[in-house]
């Protein structure tokens, strides 16, 4: 079996191999992160033709996870700001997503994350059915004359998921009441 992509360059290729006219069956696999609006095509050579061969091409394609910017937040209010989160792919089943934090504002000290009135740290769950989630970041409102700071959340690597090929990264930026 052969993957190739749209401009037949070859990206995989399974490792099996068979031979003699006695094999009756043949299970060989090829596991590879496809990328979402990518074709992809696969060859599937018989080399005996004294029998007769089905094949059936079975893909689980595993869902492309990205974040995206929605709004800044404000002490003042305070006013949360919001990450968008989607997944594109299959849905039929629950996939919890991990997190990284990068940025100068510090999570629990500046700011806090929640979804749907939970809060959350470094990971989530989207329900079965689900492809989307806003991650609210609300400033901590303190007394403290603080710079303006950043929130830097990117959908960590999870052999689960594809991260999007935009690095699925978003900044809010967290400004200081007046």
């Amino acid at each position: 079996i052969y993957l190739y992509d749209d401009n037949g360059i070859e990206l995989k290729r399974s490792t099996g191999s068979t031979s003699g006219s006695q094999q009756t069956t043949a299970n060989e696999n090829i596991n590879f992160d496809f990328v979402e609006g990518q074709t992809y095509y696969a060859l599937v050579n018989s080399y005996n033709a004294d029998t007769s061969n089905s094949y059936t091409l079975r893909s689980q394609i595993k869902p492309t996870v990205r974040a995206s910017f929605i709004s800044n937040a404000s002490e003042d209010g305070p006013t949360a700001g919001q990450i968008r989160v989607v997944r594109n792919g299959p849905i039929t089943g629950s996939l919890t997503v991990s997190l990284s934090m990068l940025g100068s504002a510090t999570l629990g000290t500046d700011y806090t994350m929640s979804i749907d009135g939970m809060p959350i740290t470094n990971s989530f769950t989207f329900d079965v059915e689900s492809s989307a989630k806003n991650i609210l970041i609300t400033p901590v409102n303190d007394s403290l004359v603080e710079v303006t700071e950043t929130v830097n959340l990117q959908v960590a690597n999870n052999s689960s998921y594809v991260v999007g090929a935009d690095a699925s990264g978003a900044s809010v930026i967290l400004f200081d009441k007046k």
